[in-house]
């Protein structure tokens, strides 16, 4: 698994735990919570569509230097 492959992951489990607290505040009427939804939902989509390209398979330098 390669670096950017990691840092999408992570970005992926980082939305969802947004999205959790941004319905959680969207339940207490916060008026901020969809923003919080909305960013969630943005980060989901970029980290799922990197996911799948083609960028993410490609070694960083860092990594294919031996």
């Amino acid at each position: 698994m390669t670096k950017r492959q990691k840092f999408m992951l992570r970005l992926l489990f980082l939305s969802v735990w947004g999205a959790i607290l941004g319905g959680y505040f969207k339940l207490n009427d916060n008026p901020n919570a969809d923003w919080i939804l909305g960013l969630a939902i943005l980060f989901q989509l970029i980290s799922v569509i990197a996911l799948a390209s083609n960028w993410s398979r490609q070694r960083t330098i860092s990594e294919s230097k031996p």
